[in-house]
């Protein structure tokens, strides 16, 4: 029996006495252990953090629907006239949509926003109408002559109240015997008219040009330091704006002057919604085609000034389809998908002229999960930018979707046991039978040297 476990002996060995020690071969075998213990720890790193592997294919998802949750922040839009709007490419309109939305009333306080109560559009409809700024008609406000720059009494409580119901105005002090008075007046009027035609964005200001005649009101025309004719100066309420206009004479220029003056005075008004602010939380069931849900400014018992609604923005939250559950979510910390599911949290939209809004763009990819195939979620790309209106048109926040037809099926590229185990012995044997190669070589030329060099010698 021995002698046949004998004849199958696979590893055979040299009997000691036969053996022979080298230096290099010491050397070696510590630089042969050292490495394999690298490799070692290298493969079990391996082994123990999965990777993961995607595989893109048609979308086969049957559902019909898909849920949008949404958690948006109106900067400086009331709640009272936030409406929530859907439309799809199948020519689905929803237009204040309040199921499964609430909206929750924000105020500011010293740059901070502060959290108010739960907003009921119910009780927000019996608002008054004084609750929004009059409009003003600049164009239909003329002076008993039919003039658009109007003609202003000197008289102090005439002058006074003059000043005191426009928030500007720029006067001609003239005198009727001047020349150069009687040249500028067409263009005068004609400024006026012009200007007069113009909408601001804030369009309860009422904003004139006015001449008065220092010929008949000399002491008011004194008191504001005139010496030459005609001399045009704007005034700020009762708070005159000096020094005197120098620039050409020209209709265009007197009119453009005035119309920037205004710009500047629009730039330091309060906002006229009172810094009220909105936060929309809800979530809306669209269907699987191309479409989009907007924040508009709307009321059912107001007009709505396209220039005074501002929709500039935060996104708190938004995705698509269910939240992945909780068991799942510790594949997803091995990649970028996590973040993917929603990338627009906690950015901010913002636009700083009148007219305008942020539109979003998203692409939704719907992922599966290779050991959950039932649990779908869904990822999305963003693009964003800022959509200019037609004067007439209210402003929307549109946030636009689009579904891939490819989706995404996502497994763990793990090692199984047996491969570890394989992939280290064979690192092992690998690692020993090269050494011992490359220690037979070095052997093999060190006995060759010396012979040659004992034959010199």
């Amino acid at each position: 029996m021995d002698q046949f476990f004998t004849r199958l002996d696979g590893f055979r060995h040299i009997p000691k006495e036969f053996e022979v020690r080298s230096t290099h071969g010491g050397v070696l075998t510590l630089f042969a252990w050292g490495f394999m213990i690298f490799l070692f720890a290298c493969e079990l790193l391996t082994f123990m953090s999965p990777g993961i592997k995607t595989l893109v294919t048609m979308d086969d998802n049957a559902s019909e629907t898909i849920e949008v949750y949404f958690d948006i922040t109106m900067y400086d839009l009331p709640c009272r006239f936030v409406s929530v709007d859907l439309v799809d490419d199948f020519g689905e309109e929803t237009h204040n949509v309040t199921t499964n939305i609430v909206k929750l009333n924000k105020h500011w306080f010293h740059g901070d926003l502060m959290d108010g109560d739960v907003h009921l559009d119910d009780e927000a409809m019996k608002e008054m109408e004084a609750d929004m700024p009059e409009e003003i008609d600049r164009f239909h406000e003329v002076d008993s002559e039919g003039h658009h720059a109007l003609q202003v009494s000197g008289e102090d409580a005439d002058f006074e109240k003059m000043l005191n119901n426009h928030q500007l105005t720029f006067l001609n002090f003239y005198a009727p015997w001047c020349h150069w008075c009687k040249r500028l007046a067409p263009q005068w009027e004609k400024a006026a008219e012009e200007f007069d035609k113009i909408d601001f964005a804030h369009r309860q200001l009422d904003v004139k040009f006015g001449s008065i005649d220092c010929e008949k009101y000399s002491k008011k025309c004194a008191k504001y330091r005139v010496r030459a004719f005609p001399s045009l100066l704007m005034f700020k309420g009762k708070e005159a704006i000096y020094p005197f206009y120098e620039g050409e004479r020209s209709m265009e220029a007197m009119k453009q002057f005035f119309v920037n003056a205004v710009h500047d005075y629009e730039d330091h008004m309060p906002s006229m919604i009172k810094n009220e602010a909105c936060q929309v939380i809800g979530w809306l069931e669209v269907a699987r085609v191309p479409g989009n849900f907007h924040i508009e400014a709307h009321s059912d018992s107001h007009d709505m000034s396209p220039a005074l609604a501002n929709l500039s923005h935060k996104v708190n939250h938004l995705s698509f389809g269910t939240a992945v559950p909780a068991k799942l979510k510790k594949l997803l910390t091995y990649s970028n998908h996590q973040f993917l599911t929603a990338p627009l949290d906690d950015r901010e939209f913002i636009v700083s002229e009148s007219g305008s809004a942020p539109t979003v763009f998203m692409k939704v990819v719907t992922i599966f999960l290779e050991d959950y195939p039932n649990y779908p979620f869904y990822e999305m790309t963003s693009q964003s930018r800022v959509t200019n209106y037609e004067k007439n048109i209210i402003p929307e926040a549109r946030f636009v979707f689009d579904f891939s037809p490819l989706s995404v099926t996502i497994s763990k590229d793990d090692m199984k046991w047996y491969q570890f185990l394989t992939s280290l012995l064979a690192l092992i044997g690998g690692t020993f039978t090269v050494i011992q190669l490359f220690n037979s070589f070095v052997g093999s030329v060190s006995i060759a040297v010396k012979k040659k060099l004992g034959k010199k010698s």
